[in-house]
């Protein structure tokens, strides 16, 4: 997960929305009581939040695809 992470900081726009799209359908396809380890959980979110200021609509749109599944919405505190 960490390359995918880091490939989602890419100088390729097409390589930076592939690998945001690529972390929301791993994050997606895990059960919905899965308990992500702080570090992973810390490392998507701060990537995720990142690429929703990049200047190419895909690739901010997959970074919020990703960070449906990443939040808490009970959690007022919840960055994402």
């Amino acid at each position: 997960m960490n390359v995918t992470v880091d490939a989602s900081a890419a100088a390729d726009r097409g390589l930076r929305a592939r690998a945001c799209a690529l972390v929301e359908r791993v994050i997606d396809a895990l059960p919905k009581d899965a308990a992500l380890g702080v570090e992973l959980l810390s490392l998507c979110t701060d990537a995720m939040l990142t690429r929703t200021f990049d200047r190419v609509i895909a690739v901010r749109a997959a970074a919020v695809a990703a960070l449906t599944r990443l939040q808490d919405p009970r959690d007022s505190a919840d960055r994402a």
